[in-house]
């Protein structure tokens, strides 16, 4: 009876210190960005590599059902961030400690992208979508889809207003992208300006 203790004793004693040894820190892994305590881990990004590890917010969004994100949970984040080379060069030389930017801004999702999975090209998009409507003060009201051609309509792209990770709703993002031009909240032409 005594062997047998001391027997389940060291068993136990091993299972505790593998148990231990998985938690302890990875010398060679990476960390969340921020993280404190260990020394700066360098980021060794790769198309299989888990981006929630350090993007703990943009992880969480895929829980949230008011973000685009969470209505796209069945989507890995390489899904909508195609350019491969590009985010391989933008964690080139980045350690686990540097600040998180809180928006792209060396990659973008393509409208090319969206449009894969939704209606195939913006001509179809507007014909799909003609109850979609942002409203100006005076009540014009115009299908963001289908607005008149321009070349500040044509700098907008689909994740002006439809921004995944955050769960202000489209259609706040879309009237916010409006008034960055009509800042008067007033769609009709020269109303404001010759």
């Amino acid at each position: 009876m005594k062997r047998l203790r001391i027997t389940m004793a060291a068993a136990l004693g091993v299972v505790v210190a593998l148990a231990l040894a998985a938690c302890a820190p990875n010398q060679g892994s990476s960390s969340p960005a921020g993280s404190t305590g260990d020394p700066a881990a360098a980021v060794a990004w790769s198309i299989d590599v888990d981006c929630g590890t350090c993007h703990i917010a943009e992880q969480a969004s895929y829980g949230q059902p008011d973000c685009l994100a969470g209505k796209h949970a069945d989507s890995s984040c390489l899904s909508c961030h195609v350019d491969a080379a590009a985010l391989e060069g933008i964690h080139d030389n980045k350690a686990s400690t540097d600040k998180m930017p809180s928006r792209l801004k060396k990659t973008e999702v393509l409208d090319a992208t969206c449009l894969a999975c939704h209606y195939g090209t913006k001509e179809a998009l507007a014909a799909n979508t003609p109850g979609v409507k942002v409203t100006d003060e005076n009540g014009t009201a115009v299908n963001p889809h289908d607005l008149p051609a321009t070349d500040e309509h044509g700098r907008i792209v689909c994740g002006n207003c439809h921004v995944p990770h955050e769960a202000a709703p489209t259609q706040t993002q879309a009237e916010t992208k409006c008034t960055t031009c009509h800042h008067q909240n007033v769609y009709e032409c020269h109303t404001c300006h010759d």
